[in-house]
């Protein structure tokens, strides 16, 4: 619903003050789905997807749009296993991951008489959360 997305955009700003806006929106992928497809009247023209990234207290403020993006892991991520929507506002300051090594290749080796292969490595670490005031989750949507 549109007012779920507004009351998510509407609560990050108040609870920093008006000093950052969340402009990234992650939803539950089956959810996405469903708003990326489903049409908001019968004439086809938009899909609700796009009518809530032009239509929303964000866009509405700063005049640019707001991206929404579905992912997996958010469908039973919230209280009491119901589906969980992330705003927040995306900027190095506010959500940092750690990638503690680099992507690097190591020495290519011949595998076979005609196979060749060059492994690579590379390590992840945790996304580190900065700014708490500005990561808002609702659950329940």
């Amino acid at each position: 619903r549109l007012a779920d997305v507004n009351t998510a955009l509407t609560l990050q700003p108040q609870g920093t003050l008006f000093t950052a806006f969340s402009d990234t929106l992650l939803l539950p992928y089956a959810k996405f789905l469903l708003i990326a497809t489903r049409k908001v009247n019968e004439q086809g023209l938009e899909t609700i997807l796009t009518y809530l990234q032009k239509n929303n207290v964000y866009t509405a403020t700063t005049g640019r749009p707001l991206t929404i993006r579905g992912l997996n892991g958010l469908d039973a991520a919230g209280a009491g296993g119901t589906a969980r929507m992330v705003s927040y506002r995306r900027d190095p300051s506010v959500l940092k991951m750690h990638i503690p090594m680099p992507h690097r290749f190591l020495p290519v080796y011949q595998a076979g008489p005609i196979r060749w292969e060059v492994p690579g490595i590379f390590r992840l670490g945790g996304v580190d959360i900065r700014r708490p005031a500005e990561v808002r989750y609702t659950d329940g949507i």
